[in-house]
């Protein structure tokens, strides 16, 4: 710990002292200033201190302030200082601190070990407490103490007085210790004898003790007067001696700064020589740092242009998907120019499938109002029937009878054989019809049914045509309620005592009727005729005119029913297979000007002529 404080002070002590004596009007220093203890070890700033204060003795000051830092980093500029700095020091303290002649610091410091200290050479950061060339470095540190002190310097007093008192009373014990060591004692300056003056004063001493001898033997004078002379010729020849002493004293004197120049010359070419060499290391250093940027700066290069092209290809690969891209798009644009003209027909259709689904209304309106005119019809035969039944009762003649039944039959039968063949040419037209319907629902569903919402104008058609069914089987069920009363009339007249040929013959034709009424089904024109022909045709009696009117209201209700079925099958198919043009009316019937379908014609034409031959013959 004391070493610790010892190596504190002094480092502060040397920098008040550089401070103080190189500093400028402000007081700062304008060189650097140590800032450890172990820079101390290069001699440069202890001998800077040493030089203010005796330049005489230290006159290498200058020559070593001009010594870079760098090169003090060199073992061998630094034992130059040292050695200079030591030798300058042993001089120092013989001439002005009375040390013995036994003291050599040369020996006793040794230079060479501060210089090749690790502690001290940069190899280690922290110093080492018992390296041989730090305790080397605090011997040395501690005479440079002692000089600084006794030199009596005002500057180094009043550094000494600005340190705090626990440095000053470090740096005071380690003083004494020193001096103590050493047996040093403070000198005045110019107090120390020259060679000439301690030769003289021995030869003083020796000849004053033999006047001494010789005054004792007062007795013998003769003996005293050669003594002199022989004394005075022993002088002679010693300051003969002396003289030639002291000619090769300076003449070795001479030798001596001769060889000392050379050596300081030839010191300050190998410093010289040793600052070039670490100059020309710093520029190999240089050079090799350099050369090292440049093998950094190609690398660099290298990897920057193996960036530039792989860049190059990643951009060529996204212009060539860029490409394709496009050539996507335009073929998806092409396919959406498709899609669309595809769009606009099937708009077209939906707008015709729209404009047939109006067209079907229209026809269910029409079947509705013809519905309307079958129950007046229907009505108006139950009317006749119960006119007939009334007629029955009357009788007329014979003859009339025969003839109106023969009539009524043979053309009731023509109308009926012909009907058939008509009914079977529109089944063959409703099953075109059927398929034309599938087709078209088969279109509508393909639609797309968010936009056009057809499903609500083919329900409404699917509801119609159930309620067509509906209205069919309410005709069916009147009609074999008709029938129904029919036979009860004709069993009645059985009962009565009608003839068995009547009655075979009202029943063969009521169950044909009713087949034809429920299963819609046709008779070939030469059975209708074998059938009627098997009968006999009795006149008798008046229930022929019964019989007939009968068969008359029966058949109209028969081509009523087949003319409903065959209006609502044209409906399905959209009233064009059945359409006839008005210049086929006139030409198949120039007199009647009545529209609607080629059956609807005929009918109209058969009730006419029914209701005419009834009429007439009822008349």
């Amino acid at each position: 710990m004391a070493g610790a404080e010892k190596k504190a002070a002094v480092l502060l002590l040397v920098r008040q002292l550089l401070a103080r004596q190189e500093g400028d009007a402000n007081g700062k220093s304008t060189h650097p200033l140590p800032e450890t203890y172990e820079e101390l070890g290069d001699g440069a700033f202890l001998y800077r201190i040493l030089s203010r204060i005796s330049p005489e003795t230290f006159p290498d000051a200058l020559e070593i302030a001009e010594q870079a830092p760098s090169s003090r980093q060199n073992w061998v500029v630094r034992k130059g200082n040292l050695v200079a700095l030591v030798k300058h020091m042993d001089d120092y303290a013989h001439q002005f601190l009375g040390a013995p002649d036994t003291l050599n610091l040369m020996l006793t410091i040794r230079p060479a070990d501060i210089a090749t200290a690790p502690a001290l050479s940069g190899e280690l950061k922290a110093p080492l407490t018992y390296d041989i060339g730090v305790d080397r470095l605090m011997e040395l540190t501690d005479i440079f103490l002692v000089m600084v002190v006794l030199s009596g310097d005002p500057v180094v007093l009043q550094a000494l007085k600005s340190l705090p008192h626990a440095d000053q009373l470090a740096l005071s014990n380690a003083a004494k210790a020193c001096i103590t060591k050493y047996a040093l004692r403070p000198r005045r300056r110019h107090e120390t004898p020259t060679l000439g003056d301690s030769a003289a004063s021995s030869q003083y001493r020796s000849v004053t003790r033999r006047r001494g001898d010789a005054s004792s033997h007062a007795g013998i004078r003769s003996a005293l007067a050669a003594d002199e002379a022989a004394f005075t010729q022993e002088i002679a020849r010693l300051r003969r001696e002396l003289e030639d002493a002291n000619a090769k004293v300076v003449e070795l004197d001479a030798k001596l700064h001769l060889t000392l120049s050379e050596k300081q010359e030839w010191e300050s070419k190998y410093k010289k020589l040793l600052a070039e060499a670490e100059l020309g290391r710093t520029a190999a250093a240089g050079e090799d740092h350099l050369r090292q940027l440049l093998a950094k700066k190609e690398a660099v290069v290298q990897k920057l242009t193996a960036t530039i092209e792989e860049n190059h290809k990643r951009i060529s690969a996204f212009k060539e998907a860029t490409a394709a891209q496009e050539t996507a798009l335009g073929s998806f644009k092409r396919k959406l120019r498709r899609t669309e003209e595809e769009l606009m027909k099937k708009n077209v259709e939906r707008r015709e499938a729209l404009d047939k689904l109006s067209v079907v209304e229209e026809s269910l309106a029409a079947q509705r109002k013809t519905q309307t005119e079958l129950e007046r019809q229907l009505e108006e035969v139950r009317t006749e029937l119960a006119l007939s039944k009334a007629e029955c009762s009357t009788g007329v003649d014979h003859a009339e009878v025969c003839s109106n039944r023969s009539f009524g039959s043979v053309n009731s039968m023509d109308r009926v054989v012909q009907l058939e063949n008509e009914l079977d040419e529109a089944r063959s037209q409703k099953e075109a019809a059927e398929r034309l319907l599938h087709v078209l629902q088969r279109q509508v569903a393909s639609l797309p049914t968010e936009e056009f919402k057809s499903s609500a104008a083919l329900d409404a058609l699917k509801a119609q045509l159930r309620q067509v069914e509906k209205e069919k089987g309410d005709l069916r069920s009147q009609l074999a309620a008709t029938i129904a009363k029919l036979e009860y009339a004709q069993s009645n007249r059985r009962r009565r005592g009608s003839a068995s040929a009547i009655d075979s013959e009202t029943e063969s034709l009521l169950a044909g009727g009713k087949v034809r009424g429920r299963e819609g089904e046709s008779l070939p024109e030469q059975d209708a005729t074998d059938v009627v022909g098997q009968h006999p045709r009795p006149c008798g009696n008046q229930d022929g005119m019964c019989r007939e009117r009968t068969l008359l209201g029966s058949t109209l209700l028969l081509l009523g029913y087949r003319n409903l079925m065959l209006q609502q099958r044209a409906m399905l198919t959209n009233s064009g297979a059945f359409t006839v043009s008005a210049e086929e009316a006139e030409s198949r019937s120039g007199d009647v000007r009545t529209t609607g379908s080629f059956l609807t014609r005929h009918r109209h034409e058969v009730e006419q002529g029914l209701l005419a031959s009834v009429l007439n013959r009822g008349g």
